[in-house]
This record gives structure tokens, sequence and C-alpha cells, in this order.
């Protein structure tokens, strides 16, 4: 006989089933989201890591290679040193002190003389012993006498912080010869900087690099051990159980972010670097030959890494990798702990209304999706949504906190740089460089007449607000006819169009713009003018052409703008509006190009300083009325 089942079981097992069914896939659900949620999330972060450490780097080397191309220029550089030492010797201790990466500073002469000073704190304990340095030693000036004699005479002097000499001692015998070192060799025949390779430095046997420049007989290098860019690597942001390297393409780590490396350098190969080697090397062979050199994901050792990698030029004979990494597990593991909590209290509330199951799954999971639309609006360069509603769990708020404090460190970035380079900047995975690339622009300058004489008799605090609420208008006018504004300098303005960006008709913009700012500007500075002092007048000066646009500056600060002739023949038209008594001067390719809806008149020939011959100028009054 078959079995019957009554209805009231029947019902409840279909019901519970279903509510079982459908808190198990809200769950997974969720969790499936917020996994790859956390992981996108963990990938942009990690890219920002990734490229403050190419900064930081740079930030290392440029500013002392900066110094080693000014080097030559130096008083009484290329005199031979003696056994009272080099007339440089207070200028090395300065820069040397100035900056506390630095090994040493070395001068090696064509004679084979060689004169260096050394930081004591970068000589391994045992070395300085050797060479009987005492007590207090901060700096160790060396000698090597060559030139007119028949053997090398070496003097070490042991100074103190001040530079002044504790001991002295002298020997004649020698065979280190400056000639034959890579730094010395890869300066001698180029009249540019020089980058060594890798390698290991003879006084301190640690391994770094060498900037090095040709002067009138010789070279001048300083050393940067790698055991700064350790150093670099620690400070750094990262995860705790995540790790910052920097190896060479055979998977040798250089600098990292465990200090044990430090503290052991003879270990290099065991310990902690033991764990890393092997990913280190996987990633390098991973990476070799692929044109963006980067990988998202690596599995190694059973374990699933999430990898961010670039190469970058430490040294001259090779490309190093930067690599950042943080185990998968890590990323997720609170996730992975309110996913298990969220599971047993689901099942505990399924038992008791299907309603409220849904509720709290979409209760959990709607923070975490607000915050995916954050952050997907940042990428887009949309900064005026505040995160507001903070999570009640302590890791998605925390996480919401960073987002939110990267949204407004943006925001505040945007008002001091034009704010379509910045969002190029946000999308792009590439550092800034400097350097430019030729584009066709118009170009705007923009100045006021008689503002110093009309500021002269006011209060400062009552100038700026004039001057604010000015520039407010005029900036208002510019970024509505699409301008890039370059700088405002003083109470003058300089913009351009069509780059970063591509502009339609940037010709006929920049004047529709010219127009709408003088008749803003005259209606706003109408009763400026006190005391029978002359009345402020806007001048403006048009052209367009081709011109250099790009980064200029130095790698620390960078200014985005134009040069060229086409830049300063804008400039010129507007200083001669003061000449001519005109308000909006621009250049003859401005009349071919703005079309038939502006009007223009001639304003005769002028000789422009820095061009050649006479340059025919026009006055802008207008648009023409439509018949």
């Amino acid at each position: 006989m078959p079995i019957r089942i009554s209805i009231v079981p029947s019902i409840f097992g279909v019901v519970l089933l279903i509510a079982l069914s459908l808190a198990t896939a809200i769950i997974l659900f969720t969790r499936h989201q917020s996994h790859e949620q956390a992981v996108n999330t963990a990938d942009m972060l990690m890219d920002q890591s990734n490229q403050l450490v190419h900064l930081r780097i740079e930030g290392l080397i440029k500013p002392i290679e900066s110094v080693v191309n000014r080097a030559p220029l130096w008083p009484e550089i290329e005199y031979l040193p003696s056994v009272n030492g080099h007339p440089t010797r207070d200028l090395q201790l300065l820069f040397a002190r100035d900056h506390p990466e630095i090994s040493s500073v070395i001068l090696g002469f064509d004679g084979g003389d060689f004169y260096q000073v050394g930081q004591a704190i970068h000589r391994p304990k045992e070395r300085l012993e050797k060479l009987g340095a005492p007590e207090g030693t901060a700096f160790i000036e060396k000698v090597i006498l060559r030139s007119n004699r028949t053997g090398p005479m070496v003097m070490d002097r042991f100074l103190d912080n001040s530079g002044k000499v504790i001991s002295t001692r002298t020997k004649f015998a020698s065979d280190y010869d400056p000639r034959e070192r890579p730094w010395f060799e890869n300066a001698k025949d180029i009249d540019s900087v020089a980058l060594s390779e890798i390698y290991t430095f003879a006084g301190s046997g640690k391994s770094g690099i060498t900037i090095s420049k040709r002067f009138a007989g010789g070279v001048v290098g300083v050393d940067i051990t790698l055991e700064e860019l350790n150093h670099f690597l620690q400070d750094a942001l990262h995860a705790e159980d995540g790790f910052l390297l920097i190896a060479d393409p055979e998977g040798s780590i250089l600098a990292s972010s465990w200090s044990d490396l430090e503290s052991h350098p003879e270990e290099h190969s065991s310990a902690v670097n033991s764990d890393y080697s092997g990913l280190a090397k996987q990633i390098s062979m991973q990476l070799a030959g692929s044109e963006h050199r980067t990988a998202k994901r690596i599995r190694y050792d059973g374990r699933e890494w999430l990898v961010r990698s670039s190469m970058i030029d430490i040294g001259s004979a090779s490309e190093e990798i930067i690599v950042v990494g943080m185990p998968i597990d890590v990323v997720i593991a609170d996730l992975n702990r309110l996913s298990r909590h969220t599971l047993l209290i689901s099942l505990a509330i399924v038992l008791v209304s299907i309603p409220i199951i849904w509720l709290i799954s979409q209760r959990i999971s709607r923070p975490i999706r607000k915050l995916d639309d954050a952050v997907n609006l940042i990428r887009e360069f949309k900064l005026d949504s505040e995160i507001t509603d903070h999570s009640i769990i302590r890791e998605i708020s925390s996480l919401e906190s960073a987002v939110e404090r990267m949204r407004r460190s943006l925001k505040t970035f945007g008002v001091y740089v034009p704010k379509t380079l910045v969002h190029q900047l946000v999308d792009s995975s590439a550092s800034p460089q400097l350097g430019g690339e030729a584009r066709d622009i118009t170009v705007m300058f923009l100045d006021m007449e008689n503002f110093t004489a009309m500021s002269a008799d006011l209060d400062p605090q009552e100038v700026m607000e004039r001057m604010s609420h000015y520039f407010e208008t005029v900036t208002g006018i510019l970024l509505k006819h699409d301008a890039t504004i370059d700088k405002y300098i003083g109470d003058s303005v300089m913009a351009f169009w069509n780059a970063p960006n591509d502009v339609d008709d940037h010709v006929a913009a920049a004047c529709e713009a010219a127009i709408e700012i003088l008749a803003a500007a005259n209606k706003e500075t109408a009763d400026w003018a006190l005391d029978g002092k002359p009345q402020i007048r806007t001048r403006i000066g048009i052209n367009c052409g081709s011109a250099v646009i790009g980064n200029v500056g130095s790698s620390d600060r960078m200014n985005y703008t134009a040069l060229g002739a086409t830049v300063n023949l804008a400039a010129r038209l507007e200083n001669l509006n003061r000449e001519r008594g005109t308000s909006i001067l621009v250049s003859k390719d401005i009349v071919r190009r703005a079309g038939k809806e502006f009007a223009f008149e001639e304003a005769g020939t002028e000789p422009i300083k820095g061009f050649e011959g006479l340059t025919e100028v026009f006055e802008l009054v207008g648009k023409k009325q439509a018949k």
C-alpha cells in the first residue's frame, strides 16, 4: 500500500524546502558579489600602491641625479686631491648630510687619483673595525694619490658629524683604481649623467648603483645602496600578510618590505625570503615577453595570490620588477567570516519568515553594492557623491571610509589641475611623465589693465575678494566653452583649447569665450575705479597653431602646459592691447579659421618681439548681426 502524506506536513515540507533553497541562493549570491567587489577594490588599491612605489623610487634617484648633473660646476672640482683632502670636501659633507640615502660621494681622476667622502652608517660594523674607525666616526674621507708618485699613497681620515678629523691612517699600497670601476667607465666618454648597473661597492661591500658624470679631468659619482629601497618599501602601505618587493629578471630579490632582510642580509636566500623567492621567480617567468608586464592572479604553492607588477630601470644594465602581492584568502578573509555568520543567522530566521530572510540578505549586500557604485563613480572622476551611510559591519565601514578619503583627495587634487587631465591620469595605469607632443591648439592670454593702480589703496582682503569674484566669473565662462585653464599669474589668466581633449572648432570656441568674458568683466569691474583712478580694462590676446603640449617641471612637481611660438604670439597680442587701446587682439590665423559669424577689424601690422618681419593684427569686435 503506497504511503500517503497529509497536507499539513506536505505544505510544511515544500515551504521549508523553498525557504532553505532561497536562503542558500541568496547567501551564495551575496558571498559571490562580496568576493568580486572586495577583489576589485583590492586590485585598484594595489595598482595605486604600485604607482606609489614607482614615484618613491624616482624620488630617491632623481634629486641625486640632478645634483650630480650640476656637480661639474662645483668650485675647484677639477683640482687633484692632496694629503689635505680636496677643496670640495665641505660641499660633499653637506650633500651627504642632506641625503642620508647616499653611501658616498666620489671623485675619480684621469691620472688614477681618487677622493671619497662616505657615510659610516652605510659601512658594516666589521668593515669599520677593520679600517680602525674610532668611536664617533660619522664620515670616512679616503684619498688615493698616484700622480707624480712611484706608488699610490692612501689616506683614511675619520671625521665626526661636524666634519672634524678624529684620526688618520696612511699606507703606501692600494689595488683600487677608480679608472677601472663601472661608474668611471660609464661616464668618462659622455657628457650626460650616467647610471651604473647594480654592483657591489668596494668600500661597504653592499649592492647598489652609482650616478656619475664627467668633469674636466675626471668623473664625479654618488653611491646609493639598495638598502634605502628596503626602507622605502617597508614604509609603503601594504597588507600585513602581503608584500612589496623589487626583483631582477631572474627572480632574485633586490629589496623588499620585510625588515628581516635588512637586519640579516646574509640570509638573503633563507628565512622569510624563501617564502617568496620562488613566487618572485614565477612572476618573472610569467612576465617575460609580456607587453604590459603585469599579472593579476598567480597560484603558487597551493595558494592564490593577487599580484601587481611593473618594470622599472634602477640600474643601466637591465629592467627590475616591482611586485605588490597579497594572498586572495587574506583579501576575502573578513568577508568569509561574515558569510558564515550570515548563513547561521539566515537558517534560523528562515524558519520564522521567508521575507525576513530576504530583507536581511539585502541588508547585508546593500552597503557593498553602494561601495562598488562609489568606486565606479570615482573611476569615472564623478566626485560629488559623498559616502554618508556607513555599514554596521566594521570591515565594510572601514573600506567605505577609505574610499571616501580617496574621493575627497582626488576632488581636492582636481581643484589645482585641469579636470580633464586629472580624469586621464585616473583612467591611466601609467605614471605621469615629463615631455609633450605637438598639437593644434588655440591659446588665450587675459590680463587686467590698471589693476595695480586700483589695488594700491585697497585693503588686501578687499583686493582678494574682488579678484576671486573676477576669476570665478572668467573661469566659469572658459570652462563653459571647453577651455583648459593653464595657470593664473597675478591678475592674468592663460588658457588653451583642444588639449588634452579634442574640441571641435576650438578657434570659434575661444572667440565666443573672449566676447563673453569681455562683456562680463566690464560689468564686473565697472564700479572698481575710485578717486579718479583709471578704469579697469580687460585685455585679451588669441592665437592658434601648433604648440608643444605636455608635462614640464621636475619628477616631483609637474605642470601641464603649452609651449612654443603659438603661445608666445598670443601673449604678445594681449600686451599689444595696451598700446593700441583695444580689448581683443587676434592673429591672422584666428581670422582665417574663426568662421563668418565673427566681426574683425584690421588693426594694422606690428613688429612683434621674437617674430621676423611685420605681423598682421586684427581686433575681434563681436559677432555679426544675423540678417
